[in-house]
């Protein structure tokens, strides 16, 4: 027949077994100063670059006034950057009518051509899209005068 333990040698185990679980969770835990305060953005503990774009999208949102057309576009011109940032403006930007300057992977020249607002991560372009709305040093925000 088996012997089980006694109570406090149970107690005991479970005690050491859960400190031990607890040491190894809090031990992937952020840093202590990142948990003292809220993010700017949810991408601000994983991908700089997508919190970036989340901040000066916000801003761009801001300068381009409802109900008009936007495009969002790299510096340098990155398609498959391009064609995941066209979602973030999407839910960034609302009350805006926003076309893609790139879907798939794939530039879209004739629809980046019919906005009136053109959205530009990153150094300022070569060739300016229009007059300049806005400039940051996350990138800047172009009116085109219309047809």
């Amino acid at each position: 027949m088996t012997r089980f333990p006694r109570p406090r040698v149970r107690l005991f185990a479970l005690l050491v077994g859960a400190i031990f679980m607890t040491l190894m969770s809090v031990r992937k835990l952020s840093p202590f100063r990142d948990l003292l305060h809220l993010p700017a953005t949810p991408f601000d503990r994983g991908d700089p670059a997508a919190a970036a774009a989340f901040l000066f999208l916000q801003t761009a949102e801001r300068v381009i006034p409802p109900g008009e057309t936007a495009t969002v576009m790299t510096e340098p011109r990155d398609a498959a950057r391009e064609s995941s940032l066209f979602g973030l403006s999407i839910a960034l930007i609302p009350g805006r009518r926003l076309l893609p300057s790139a879907q798939w992977s794939v530039f879209t020249p004739e629809l980046s051509a019919e906005v009136r607002y053109v959205i530009v991560l990153g150094p300022r372009p070569a060739t300016e899209p229009g007059s300049l709305v806005h400039a940051d040093p996350l990138g800047t925000v172009w009116r085109r005068e219309r047809r």
